[in-house]
C-alpha cells in the first residue's frame, strides 16, 4: 500500500530532484507557491518551494526499491528516524494537492489589513521600520504611516513588503 513520505533534497535542488525521482518512475509532489522578490530593482513573481529542501514521494516500502532515492542527483535521502520511515498523514497530501494547480502551484492569500493596524515592512530600503496601515492604494499598494526619526511621513508600498505585527481593531490578524 503507498503512502507519502518526505524526500529531503539539497539546498535548492528540489525541483531537480523531483525531475530526478520522476524519471525513474517515482509518483513525487513538490508544492510550490510564487513569491514576490527585488531583482535589479524591478518586482517580479518567481516559484519556490513551499517547503525549503522537501518534497513528497509515494511509496510502499515493501515493494518499491528504495535504494536509488538516496543515490538520486539533488537527493540527500528519504526523512528518517534510525531505521524507520516515518509516512506523511495522506489527509495533509491530499489537502496541499487541492490547494495546487496542474504545475503544483499553491496560491497564498495575502494577508489583509484593517485601517489603523500595526505592520511591519519586510522589503525594501525600509526593511525593519514599523509603520501604521492607512489603506490600500490598489490590488498591490498600500498608503502607510511611518515614523522616521520622530518625522512621520507618509509611503506607498507593496502589500507583499508587509506583514501585520498587532492583531487589527477588530482583534483579527488575517
Amino acid at each position: 500500500m503507498c503512502k507519502w513520505y518526505v524526500v529531503y533534497s539539497k539546498p535548492n535542488c528540489e525541483q531537480i530532484a523531483k525531475n530526478n525521482l520522476s524519471n525513474q518512475g517515482y509518483k513525487c509532489f513538490l508544492p510550490k507557491v510564487k513569491v514576490s522578490r527585488t531583482r535589479q530593482n524591478k518586482r517580479i513573481q518567481v516559484l519556490e518551494p513551499f517547503f525549503c529542501c522537501y518534497l513528497f514521494i509515494s511509496l510502499d516500502l515493501k515493494n518499491d526499491n528504495i535504494a536509488p532515492i538516496r543515490s538520486t542527483y539533488g537527493v540527500r535521502g528519504l526523512l528518517r528516524f534510525g531505521d524507520y520511515y516515518p509516512p506523511v498523514e495522506d489527509e495533509f497530501v491530499e489537502i496541499l494537492l487541492d490547494m495546487a494547480n496542474s504545475e503544483g502551484v499553491i496560491s497564498v492569500p495575502l494577508p489583509k489589513f484593517a485601517p489603523g493596524q500595526s505592520v511591519k515592512i519586510t522589503g525594501g530600503p525600509l526593511s525593519g521600520y514599523d509603520a501604521i496601515f492607512l489603506c490600500k492604494n490598489n490590488k498591490e499598494r498600500a498608503l502607510l504611516l511611518v515614523d522616521m526619526i520622530g518625522i512621520k511621513k507618509y509611503i506607498h508600498l507593496s502589500l507583499d513588503d508587509l506583514v501585520p505585527t498587532y492583531p487589527s481593531q477588530d482583534g483579527s490578524v488575517e
